[in-house]
């Protein structure tokens, strides 16, 4: 892999953790303002930021697999 290939690969690895950090911190958020307005837990948002972590890590898989198919 040429010294382009890689950093087109990092530039999108850190694309898709950008967006994934995004999505975390909206529904961080989400969860807060339900805590507040509701003062009651609200279990669609419990599991937000580790859905955020498993998106992330799915993304890149999916973002190595692509590369490694460029490769060959």
């Amino acid at each position: 892999m040429d010294s382009i290939s890689r950093i087109r690969q990092a530039s999108l690895i850190f694309n898709a953790i950008d967006v994934a950090a995004e999505r975390a911190a909206t529904c961080r958020e989400r969860f807060r303002s339900c805590v507040a307005s509701w003062r009651a837990y609200d279990s669609r948002f419990a599991n937000c930021p580790i859905i955020a972590a498993k998106a992330v890590e799915k993304r890149i898989k999916t973002i190595a697999l692509i590369m490694s198919t460029r490769e060959t």
